[in-house]
């Protein structure tokens, strides 16, 4: 395969790939707290905010239920 048949094979990808997303998004609901997959929302903050929950919910004797 050429190396032109290659950058045409990814731009079809990128097509497919906007027109998948599109009729996923119209489908299905995403939640406003939902995070790691919508921009602006990744994981490493809530992990930290868990951890800092957790340690200022421990010690006031509180568990969180995790």
């Amino acid at each position: 395969m050429t190396q032109r048949a290659v950058k045409l094979l990814e731009h079809a990808m990128k097509v497919i790939e906007c027109v998948f997303e599109r009729q996923i998004k119209e489908k299905v609901k995403v939640d406003d707290i939902q995070f790691g997959i919508r921009p602006g929302k990744g994981t490493t903050n809530t992990v930290l905010t868990t951890r800092q929950m957790k340690e200022k919910h421990g010690n006031k004797g509180k568990s969180l239920g995790l």
